[in-house]
């Protein structure tokens, strides 16, 4: 199925390539709308949240009361009872026939049934006064929570980031496409040209071939961009895990080069806006809570429970009924483990630790390639600018040599060599401003903007 999806999109950009047919206009945010919905890491994230919400609901119903109900109906058929029964009634018969026994007891007995009903009720409350380690743990389900949710947001970037990153790559394929296929027609005009100056003695078999050769450097080309937007669309698919076709708008690009961009922003400031060092800062503070839950299995743990219930059972020519009722608080303390607590104590401050050089040397990471950020931002633009110079200045000479060709001032090879540098000038211009948007990416996704910015929409 992938085989055929990568027939059809390398068949339509032939079509398109050609001047046949029209493509859909894929925006960014339907992009990102659909990696929300559908891209399994986002899922994933999202399932680990779901998680943690749960835990914590669960830690938190430690602090109230536990209410429990039982009641139960049972009927007992006594086989002793029937024996015994049975041998009543023989020994009745037996003695019949005494004068002076007396058989009322013994009938009584006789008339006695085996079934018995047996009926039970019962209400329990249970609350916990103190335990060294609940409180600690409902601090955990907290940081757990939040972490959960900045890890959530993180993936959110990573993929946005991807998801961006492959429509950037197809929006400069598709323009080194557009110019491509510009260039071709230039080179098209001029063989029809030349090989009618060639007709007419005013112009050279080579040079015919020379223009017909840059024409087919054109038509291969213009076939690998086509392969190389089929293989993107297929790693775009990937991303989003569901196919789509069309042609990414370029809007995004523009818009993006043409944000403000915040030279310097406080340590603080960027840290506590970055969604990766929130789910990092969380896992901290979770992995210090668990060094207070661990110690406080030192402490007792005290409990108050109650119960009120009501007993009944009738039969075998009986009936008896009984309520009762408790109220009680019980107590545990672990006064001696052979060291077990406190070398799970003293694993929690390890792990707790290891967290915390990990936050410093990522901290560092951070700075680091904020600063290397805002530099690139910088020769990106300059970059620009410099290459729309000189994309400016490779048209006019172009023009200016197409028209001395025509009064033969110049020759096919200067031509030829002139609209080769226009097109190199044109795709570098392409390269150099989708270089600066991912650059502009970047930052959004280090000063954790990334998901606001796309969630206002690049249009507004």
């Amino acid at each position: 199925m992938k085989q055929v999806r990568y027939v059809l999109v390398v068949f339509m950009g032939m079509l398109v390539s050609l001047g046949f047919g029209t493509t859909t206009l894929l925006q960014v945010q339907d992009l990102l709308r659909i990696a929300d919905e559908n891209n399994l890491q986002i899922q994933i994230s999202t399932g680990k949240y779901q998680v943690a919400l749960a835990q914590t609901q669960q830690a938190w119903s430690l602090l109230y009361p536990k209410i429990s109900a039982s009641a139960g109906v049972n009927r007992v058929d006594s086989y002793q009872s029937r024996a015994s029964m049975a041998g009543f009634s023989l020994f009745s018969k037996v003695l019949a026939d005494v004068p002076s026994a007396n058989l009322t007891p013994l009938n009584s007995l006789t008339g006695l049934g085996s079934m018995a009903d047996y009926y039970s009720a019962k209400v329990s409350i249970s609350q916990m006064l103190f335990s060294g380690s609940v409180f600690p743990a409902l601090v955990a389900s907290d940081y757990a929570l939040k972490g959960a949710s900045a890890g959530l947001n993180a993936t959110r970037e990573e993929v946005y980031s991807t998801v961006l990153t492959l429509a950037f790559s197809l929006i400069q394929t598709q323009k080194n496409l557009e110019v491509l296929q510009e260039s071709r027609k230039q080179i098209q005009l001029l063989l029809t040209k030349v090989t009618q100056l060639e007709k007419n003695g005013l112009g050279t078999p080579i040079d015919v071939l020379r223009t017909k050769s840059s024409l087919s450097g054109l038509n291969v080309a213009i076939i690998q961009l086509n392969n190389t937007i089929a293989n993107l669309y297929q790693t775009l698919e990937l991303t989003l895990n569901q196919p789509v076709y069309g042609k990414v708008d370029a809007a995004v690009v523009d818009q993006l080069n043409l944000l403000d961009v915040i030279p310097s922003l406080d340590r603080q400031t960027l840290l506590l806006q970055r969604n990766d060092y929130q789910q990092l800062l969380n896992t901290s503070q979770l992995m210090d809570s668990s060094v207070d839950i661990q110690a406080g299995n030192y402490w007792p743990t005290l409990m108050l429970s109650g119960a009120y219930g009501y007993t009944g059972s009738s039969g075998f020519n009986f009936s008896d009924s009984n309520r009762d009722w408790t109220l009680g608080v019980n107590g545990s303390w672990n006064l001696f483990d052979f060291g077990a607590t406190q070398a799970k104590v003293d694993e929690a401050k390890a792990n707790a630790n290891n967290i915390h050089h990990q936050i410093e040397q990522s901290i560092k990471a951070m700075e680091n390639d904020f600063k290397s950020i805002l530099l690139n931002i910088h020769a990106s633009k300059e970059k620009i600018d410099a290459i729309t110079e000189e994309v400016t200045v490779n048209e006019d000479a172009f023009k200016l040599m197409n028209s001395r060709y025509n009064l033969g001032d110049v020759t096919n090879l200067e031509l030829l060599d002139a609209h080769n540098q226009l097109l190199n000038a044109r795709k570098n211009l392409v390269e150099a401003k989708i270089d600066c948007a991912n650059q502009i990416l970047r930052y959004l996704r280090a000063t954790g903007q990334l998901l606001s910015y796309f969630k206002k929409g690049v249009s507004k």
